[in-house]
């Protein structure tokens, strides 16, 4: 029987939520990280710091995008990033999207490219990076602040 997404919204988007809170610094343990398709060590900070202040709700709309894109794996290559990282690694600076916990690239590239942005779109999102290989998606808005005025906004690398 196949599982409809209003039970499986249900079942993974109503309340599920660990007991890590951003700013402790430190990731969550295997047992308080929900979200079973996407690990942790793929969202922690490639710097070495083990930060991985993932936003819960934008964890969780990872797991409904991958669902929603026919459930097939999905590669993380960035997920969060500490200020020092990101000031090395973009051109953002120390207060990128990845900075936020709200911001993954995805391993991707072709119609699975176009497929997942269209979806994550759908999804709310509103910031989104293009390169062969890889698709940038973060869902930061204006009241987020005025680095994020312009949304939504696409890119290319």
């Amino acid at each position: 029987m196949a599982i409809g997404l209003s039970r499986f919204t249900v079942g993974l988007f109503s309340g599920l939520r660990n007991s890590w809170f951003k700013g402790d610094n430190m990731p969550p343990t295997t047992a308080e990280w929900p979200w079973t398709h996407f690990s942790r060590g793929e969202m922690t900070c490639k710097c070495g710091c083990g930060c991985a202040d993932m936003d819960p709700d934008f964890m969780d709309l990872l797991e409904r995008l991958r669902f929603e894109c026919g459930d097939l794996p999905m590669t993380i290559n960035s997920g969060y990033r500490c200020p020092d990282h990101n000031e090395r690694a973009s051109t953002s600076g120390r207060d990128g999207a990845h900075t936020t916990g709200r911001a993954v690239d995805i391993a991707c590239s072709g119609k699975r490219q176009e497929q997942i942005q269209k979806v994550a779109k759908s999804l709310g999102c509103t910031g989104f990076g293009n390169e062969h290989g890889f698709l940038h998606i973060d869902n930061l808005t204006v009241a987020d602040g005025p680095k994020w005025r312009v949304r939504p906004n696409s890119w290319k690398y």
